[in-house]
C-alpha cells in the first residue's frame, strides 16, 4: 500500500480495494477448483463493464442507466447551444 492509494481524506481508494479483491479472487479459484465459477462471477462484478449491455446486466444497472442519461443530457446540452 502506497501514498496513491489513499484519497486526500486518508481514506483507501476504492480501486485499491478492487485491485485486493479481484486479486484474492483469482487466488480462490486458483486453489479451489469447486469455487471458479463463483469467483469468475464476483471479478466481472467488480470491474467496470466495457459495454452498455454488459452494464446493464450488472446488479448496479440503474445507477449506470442514470449516468448514461446524465452524460446524454450533459452532451446535448453542450452541443445545442
Amino acid at each position: 500500500m502506497g501514498k496513491d492509494d489513499f484519497e486526500n481524506g486518508g481514506t483507501i481508494k476504492p480501486a485499491f480495494l478492487i485491485r485486493k479483491l479481484v486479486k484474492a479472487y483469482k487466488t480462490l479459484a486458483k486453489e479451489e477448483s469447486a469455487m471458479r465459477t463463483h469467483a469468475a462471477r464476483e471479478i466481472a462484478l467488480l470491474r467496470n463493464p466495457k459495454t452498455m449491455a454488459e452494464a446493464l446486466r450488472t446488479p448496479q444497472r440503474v445507477e449506470w442507466i442514470d449516468d448514461i442519461n446524465k452524460e446524454i443530457s450533459s452532451l446535448v446540452g453542450k452541443y445545442s447551444r
